[in-house]
């Protein structure tokens, strides 16, 4: 509905009172001049009595007739004031009604920008190639879209292709690769090639140099890999090696670890890495700064 806005509703009454009080004086001042020159009129009359006597009515018109003249003015003055103030009020009152519709439509724009910018969003998750329970994963963490190196590398590594990848940390490296590996594992060119059953070999392996880093990135590919019915072990220096072998027997999908560890059961027979698919390197300056160059050279040409 259109409102309607009084802007000042004080400064109207203050001009009204102010136009009265400027009126009555100009008035009563007309009536007073008017009772003086009758006065003097009759005392002319009656001077000139004795030489001619004038017709008494001539003098009552002409007091008549400024009486006339004067109520006038008062009647003018007033509907004067009166389209004034209307049309005051008529240009303070249009005012109003335009720009509240101006307001409704600015509104109304900016909704609808928002709603395009949210359904062109790039890097929706919905926009690649993740399956349904991937997705479900994804959206119980709270992830909607990627972040822009998951998003530039997500097609690459599902195809199968090498890749080097650069990115600051807390930019979504690690989902970076362990998304499409294991769209790849369950639904894209690995699958058919991928070992099952019990026993099974690895298809998977993640270098990286310290065992908080192979615990964080195992951490991801449970959450994730879990919803897909992928298995993944962690192995690291300073645990038990016998609830480790335990899990390669049994068979695994993913292995995760640091590269001393690894190459210790490479040495005691615990791992078969002749049908791996994806071999990935997690921070690889800080191993080949930690000096594991020739494990990780070992372990990559088995």
């Amino acid at each position: 509905m259109p409102s309607i806005v009084v802007a000042e509703p004080q400064s109207t009454e203050k001009s009204k009172k102010i136009m009265m009080k400027a009126e009555a004086p100009v008035f009563e001042e007309d009536s007073k001049s008017v009772e003086k020159k009758v006065k003097k009129e009759k005392k002319s009359s009656k001077k000139t009595k004795l030489t001619s006597e004038p017709d008494p009515d001539d003098s009552n018109k002409k007091i008549k007739e400024k009486k006339r003249k004067a109520s006038s003015g008062k009647i003018k003055g007033g509907s004067d004031g009166d389209e004034e103030e209307r049309s005051e009020t008529s240009s303070e009152s249009g005012e109003p009604m335009n720009l509240g519709k101006k307001k409704k439509k600015m509104k109304f724009d900016e909704g609808v920008v928002e709603e395009k910018k949210v359904e062109e969003d790039p890097n929706a998750v919905s926009n690649f190639r993740i399956s349904k329970p991937l997705k479900d994963a994804l959206k119980s963490k709270g992830i909607e879209s990627l972040f822009p190196i998951q998003a530039m590398t997500f097609n690459l590594v599902l195809d199968g292709s090498d890749l080097v990848g650069r990115a600051r940390t807390g930019q979504g490296k690690t989902l970076a690769f362990v998304l499409p590996i294991l769209e790849s594992l369950t639904n894209g060119p690995a699958k058919a090639v991928r070992k099952t059953g019990y026993g099974r070999a690895p298809s998977v392996l993640v270098l990286l140099p310290t065992r908080e880093l192979a615990t964080q990135v195992h951490a991801d590919f449970e959450t994730y890999g879990g919803s897909l019915g992928l298995n993944s072990c962690c192995l690291y220096g300073g645990s038990p090696y016998q609830p480790q072998q335990n899990q390669l027997k049994r068979g695994v999908d993913i292995v995760v670890g640091t590269p001393g560890r690894i190459k210790d059961h490479i040495e005691r027979g615990n791992i078969d890495f002749r049908s791996l698919k994806f071999r990935v390197l997690d921070e690889a300056d800080e191993m080949l700064r930690m000096g594991f160059v020739e494990d990780v050279e070992l372990i990559l040409g088995m």
